[in-house]
């Protein structure tokens, strides 16, 4: 007898480590933060779920990356993995370096 029940598949979302910058902190509370996401697109969406003051921070007005924000992948430039589409492993660590500019002279 042939059972033709469904096949059911777990998708566990994988475990990152989001490096906080340090002027974000003070919102934050810590230096890093560990959340769920399979892409750097879901982990950023995910940590200003988690810390919605960091919305204006990160994203623009058309809800992209600020041009001043760097982003990392285990030390690699995101652009060098494919942009904020880039898949994440577990225990992948996104690093996010804010430009620093200003000062007089």
């Amino acid at each position: 007898m042939r059972h033709n029940a469904p096949v059911l598949f777990w998708r566990r979302d994988l475990a990152v480590t989001m490096r906080i910058p340090a002027l974000w902190r003070p919102v934050v509370g810590a230096n890093h933060v560990e959340l769920e996401a399979d892409n750097l697109s879901a982990a950023l969406h995910a940590l200003v779920g988690q810390f919605p003051l960091l919305g204006d921070q990160l994203f623009d007005e058309r809800g992209e990356v600020r041009e001043a924000i760097n982003l990392f992948v285990n030390g690699e430039h995101v652009r060098y993995r494919g942009g904020l589409s880039a898949p994440l492993r577990d225990g992948d660590e996104v690093y996010i370096v804010p430009m620093i500019s200003g000062g007089s002279r």
